[in-house]
């Protein structure tokens, strides 16, 4: 009997168990709904801000910055009573994001967002942001001002060097050189970011070329020079390996250095084997990848030589780079020999 008994209850415990179970989750459901039809009309707000921010965030993460910009904004003016302050520095990073940059929408958000900032609130991250705002509307002094309040009283770190390389630059486009050499070598030293060190190297090879043609130091040249190598890496992008080497051809066609020159601008010619690359090289118009004016002025206003074959754009000697690199070798030879007597 008792073997009989144990055998049923053996085979009815499953469906006691199963019904168990759904009556606790019956139960859980009717609680959950009675918690909603409870909850006030602010908690049931703040439920719907949490929805339409996670939204924008999502769109956010999949990089479509245009859409979560103006899911952001719209999020900011329903529920400004009650946005987080942070949210704000957000929209102004978005708004810096899309295609073309609203600096004016990004200067908004961050002068918002310092208005109400908290204690704990990331001041130095907003005048980083109101720095990439002026900078974008090329007001470069109000741009070094913003960003040296967003590194104030902080030693240079793998975190603020990109400030150090905007302040750099900033300085340069205002001609305060020596400003600008300092704050480049900084970024160069502590930057995380592989790409920004060739970009800072370039500019201080600008540096150099220019104090070199106004004082005809060599050495300032050939500082150029070491910095124009450091560029010569697949790694870097075609518009910057480009310049880099035919200003390393400039320099060294100033130094006299003619067989040197020659060879940088050959070995710049390498750099762009793709026909419909090339095409867009030799018009130089907006579709190429070089939007910096400062590449431009060099990657534009060079003579190249190319020739059509088999259907190919394909590189050449360029006859127009000798014959400026034999005039210039003639002159040079004219002045040696000038020197000599």
């Amino acid at each position: 009997m008792k073997s009989g008994m144990s055998s049923l209850v053996k085979r009815l415990w499953p469906l006691a168990a199963f019904t168990v179970a759904v009556c606790l989750l019956v139960a859980f459901i009717h609680s959950q709904h009675a918690i909603t039809q409870e909850s006030t009309p602010e908690q049931q707000r703040r439920q719907s801000y949490g929805s339409a921010l996670r939204a924008a965030r999502k769109l956010q993460s999949a990089e479509f910055y245009t859409r979560a910009l103006d899911a952001l904004e719209k999020v900011l003016d329903e529920y400004a009573d009650i946005a987080d302050p942070s949210v704000r520095l957000e929209a102004a990073e978005l708004s810096m994001k899309v295609t073309p940059p609203r600096p004016d929408r990004a200067l908004e958000h961050v002068e918002k967002y310092l208005a109400v900032c908290p204690e704990d609130g990331d001041i130095r991250k907003a005048f980083e942001l109101r720095g990439d705002a002026l900078f974008e509307k090329k007001a470069y002094r109000d741009a070094v001002d913003a960003y040296k309040k967003s590194v104030e009283g902080v030693r240079t770190t793998k975190d603020n060097a990109r400030v150090m390389g905007r302040i750099g630059r900033c300085c340069r486009y205002l001609g305060e050189d020596t400003e600008a050499e300092h704050y480049l070598d900084e970024e160069i030293e502590h930057s995380v970011d592989y790409r920004a060190p060739y970009e800072a190297r370039f500019i201080l090879a600008e540096i150099y070329a220019d104090i070199f043609e106004r004082l005809g130091i060599a050495d300032y040249a050939e500082q150029g020079i070491r910095h124009l190598r450091c560029i010569f890496n697949d790694k870097v992008n075609t518009d910057l390996r480009y310049a880099a080497r035919v200003r390393t051809g400039d320099l060294y066609l100033a130094l006299r250095k003619y067989q040197q020159a020659e060879e940088a601008y050959l070995a710049a010619l390498e750099v762009v084997p793709d026909p419909d690359e090339m095409r867009r090289w030799l018009e130089g118009g907006d579709e190429t990848s070089a939007r910096d004016d400062l590449l431009r002025l060099h990657v534009f206003g060079r003579p190249r030589t190319f020739v059509v074959r088999d259907g190919k754009i394909v590189a050449r000697p360029p006859t127009r780079m000798q014959a400026v690199l034999q005039h210039h070798h003639e002159r040079g030879r004219l002045l040696d020999e000038i020197e000599d007597l």
